[in-house]
């Protein structure tokens, strides 16, 4: 590596890391809401409810083919309220507390800071590797391998995301992903619903039960009035 290469590094890297410092204070009060923090307990306990009727349903008819016309209906329409609930609500509850952080900042300007510039180095090839991961366990006809792929990437997003905004609440999220999709791999297939349960109902319940226990929505303090008192990406 010549000079000028180890130059330009440098400054990549400090960048990053006035990036961090700028915009971490605005982060964490956005994401330390306690509105937050129930939003991902509902749908982790959404998650592993239809998760485990949809189990339970298997276990009476004997297959997922063997479920009744209606039965099915039900479960393809619970999933699908499930996931645009998820969806759509995520953005406004964001949106909402960045706007009480910051009359200026909306959804947007939160995905913007903790997404863009040279973070997205961090982030992008995790979601490249969940989308690359996923599609392959498609095309050699085990679906259900879509679970651990998404949690084993999941893990180096969220404790980017840690790093970032200081909470543990995603390094919690983020091993428990790491762990739980793992042992997924080797049991998945003989209980797809239980252990879906295990590794998507389980990181979402880790991650609001850690927010609530170490303080989400928690206001005041060097944190908060920093926050408040500067613009969002420009800290």
């Amino acid at each position: 590596m010549s000079a000028t290469d180890l130059n330009t590094l440098l400054r990549d890297v400090e960048e990053l890391r006035r990036a961090v410092r700028r915009n971490s204070p605005f982060l964490r009060e956005v994401i330390s809401s306690r509105l937050f923090a129930a939003y991902a307990l509902a749908i982790g306990l959404a998650a592993t409810a239809f998760c485990l009727a949809s189990q339970i349903l298997i276990g009476w008819y004997g297959s997922f083919p063997a479920i009744p016309q209606g039965w099915k209906t039900g479960f393809w329409s619970a999933l699908v309220l499930l996931g645009a609930a998820a969806v759509v609500s995520k953005p406004l509850i964001i949106g909402r507390r960045a706007a009480e952080v910051d009359t200026r900042a909306t959804f947007i300007t939160v995905i913007k800071v903790l997404y863009g510039g040279l973070v997205s180095n961090i982030y992008a090839p995790a979601f490249l590797c969940m989308v690359a991961a996923s599609a392959f366990a498609v095309t050699i006809g085990h679906p259900w391998y879509i679970v651990p792929a998404i949690a084993v990437f999941y893990t180096f997003a969220a404790n980017g995301v840690g790093l970032f905004v200081q909470r543990p609440e995603y390094f919690a999220s983020g091993w428990y992903a790491l762990a739980a999709g793992i042992a997924s791999v080797f049991f998945l297939e003989r209980a797809p619903f239980i252990w879906t349960a295990v590794v998507a109902g389980g990181m979402c319940l880790i991650f609001g039960m850690v927010s609530l226990i170490w303080g989400g929505g928690r206001r005041g303090g060097k944190d908060g009035s920093e926050a408040r008192n500067a613009e969002p990406g420009k800290r």
